[in-house]
């Protein structure tokens, strides 16, 4: 017999009583329950079941067929199958996933307002009083999103009523035109439809507010495109509150450090880039300049017999290579090149007559660097995470090669 789930008329009722009529390895399977498992985007519910000689705690409720199983806490003991049991809601947690579930529900319809029906969801994944929206068919400008977030705002302080309609799955679109509704997704033949009174409506299992008042604000926090979406993270009640209050703190600091009002903000940073751009393009022409004119007045150490190369350059990771193995095609030759041009790159070479392994010696200096490389005796190469200890590594190597030479 399915389990009764008193959350669909009661999602606000905190405690419940009801009986175990199963155990398993994942948790408690109740007659009755006002845990919501997760799903439809939404978190499960927490909280803690006590009975007559004992008490655990509930850390997550998931949905099997038509049963919830109430996952239990490591280390903890379940009630034996057949006991009457009290359940208690985490409810400070479910108010706070109820703010964000209303919210996520006006916030697309209101882009979905803005953008004239172009926008569609593609999936939802709730948190406490946030979460992300995932949507297809518009790429959400963000022209659009504060056009979307005034409406969704506005909704919210007019403190629309929110209720749950039982309908025939087949006559939702005729009672709601514009409702949201998957009907081949749909269990059954009743759909369970959530309605913000003239504003939304929508398909829904979860958990909701009585009013939109109660989500208090709604807030965007950040924008990422990925494939064919376009991922909206968003903000509702204290947390979106807070949000905005630090957005408008951060934006006068920028305003003030950049001497721009908030109309010349954007094109003062987008010239700043731009003139970014074009210092990283000399820098990177004068380097390349600089290695030119490096490796052009080269000259190698004699150490022990030996013609030693130790040079940090400014270039790329194939030259060091080929610059490598151009200086090692000479007799009792060894050239230990580095670059600095991102993160640190090594390339140790030795000619055949030197006598040398420097394998060993690449492994100890890529260490400095908090990195690692390997090789043969006559070529190694490897890297590092950072260039702070390039100059150390390389006299390292420097040293443990003459160790080597001398030997």
């Amino acid at each position: 017999m399915a389990a009764q789930r008193l959350y669909e008329d009661d999602p606000f009722g905190d405690s419940f009583t009801a009986h175990v009529v199963a155990l398993g390895k994942e948790g408690v399977v109740l007659d009755r329950t006002l845990f919501h498992p997760q799903g439809g985007g939404q978190p499960g519910d927490t909280g803690t079941l006590v009975w007559k000689d004992g008490e655990t705690t509930v850390v997550d409720a998931q949905e099997s067929g038509d049963d919830v199983i109430h996952v239990l806490g490591p280390d903890t003991t379940p009630p034996p199958e057949g006991t009457e049991v009290t359940g208690r809601i985490d409810m400070v947690r479910r108010r706070a996933l109820m703010r964000a579930h209303t919210g996520e529900h006006v916030l697309f319809r209101a882009i979905d307002k803005v953008t004239k029906g172009e926008a569609a969801v593609s999936k939802i994944a709730l948190e406490e009083d946030g979460g992300k929206l995932f949507v297809e068919g518009h790429d959400l400008d963000w022209p659009v999103i504060a056009q979307s977030l005034l409406q969704a705002n506005d909704a919210v302080l007019s403190d629309i009523a929110v209720h749950t309609e039982l309908l025939p799955k087949e006559k939702v679109l005729g009672q709601h035109p514009d409702a949201r509704i998957k009907v081949e997704r749909i269990k059954g033949d009743v759909a369970r439809v959530v309605v913000v009174d003239g504003f939304d409506a929508a398909a829904c299992s979860g958990t909701h507010l009585r009013s939109t008042g109660e989500i208090g604000a709604i807030a965007i926090t950040g924008r990422n495109r990925t494939g064919g979406s376009t991922i909206l993270s968003f903000l509702t009640g204290e947390r979106a509150r807070s949000h905005l209050i630090e957005a408008t703190c951060r934006v006068g600091e920028l305003s003030e450090l950049l001497s721009a009002d908030l109309e010349r903000l954007r094109p003062t940073i987008e010239n700043l880039i731009t003139e970014k751009e074009a210092l990283w393009s000399r820098y990177k022409s004068a380097s390349s300049h600089l290695a030119r004119l490096k490796l052009e007045h080269m000259e190698p150490v004699e150490m022990s017999g030996l013609k030693l190369y130790c040079e940090v350059l400014p270039l790329k990771r194939e030259e060091v290579i080929k610059t490598v193995n151009r200086l090692i095609a000479g007799q009792r030759t060894v050239a230990l090149l580095a670059s600095d041009d991102e993160k640190p790159f090594l390339a140790f070479g030795s000619s055949d007559d030197a006598g040398v392994d420097v394998s060993p010696v690449l492994r100890q200096a890529c260490s400095l660097l908090g990195g690692g490389g390997g090789g043969k005796p006559t070529f190694a190469s490897g890297g590092g995470k950072s260039s702070e200890h390039l100059d150390d590594a390389m006299e390292l190597a420097r040293s443990l090669i003459e160790e080597q030479a001398s030997s």
